[in-house]
């Protein structure tokens, strides 16, 4: 059996980590996990394993609380797709539809008649000394 495990940096405060096991060439195991760093903690955002028995995705909506979405894919299959994902959309996680929902209700019961709703995305932010990171504004219509 040939285990590989690393960490990879993605950028100021997130990380991969990666982790699979094979055996005869083949994928058992692996869990491949996007994690941000939090108050001085690592915790996990988006995780793709084979825990239960079966390939799936562990969306955490905070560091306790997840929801799981099962794929019907083999080991080697998930983990390349984990492995691309990650790579390719670790700035758009966390992702917070329910936060996102909730401002845009609120905005549009406070707007003023007539006035647009003005919604800034922020990629990132830097430490205080630099602020915020490639801000993109939208204008609905009023």
């Amino acid at each position: 059996m040939a285990i590989t495990e690393y960490a990879h940096a993605l950028g100021e405060g997130a990380r991969k980590r990666h982790y699979h096991e094979r055996r005869r060439g083949r994928v058992v195991a692996f869990a491949v996990q996007l994690e941000v760093e939090l108050r001085g903690q690592w915790v996990p955002v988006v995780r793709y394993d084979m825990a239960h028995g079966q390939a799936h995705i562990d969306l955490y909506e905070t560091p306790t609380r997840k929801t799981k979405h099962f794929l019907d894919l083999s080991p080697a299959e998930t983990m390349t797709l984990a492995d691309e994902d990650i790579k390719e959309n670790w700035k758009q996680f966390p992702r917070d539809p329910k936060f996102n929902a909730w401002a845009r209700r609120l905005a549009r019961r406070q707007r003023e008649s007539g006035r647009p709703i003005v919604i800034v995305t922020i990629n990132r932010v830097q430490p205080p000394k630099s602020r915020l990171i490639s801000p993109r504004l939208e204008i609905e219509a009023a």
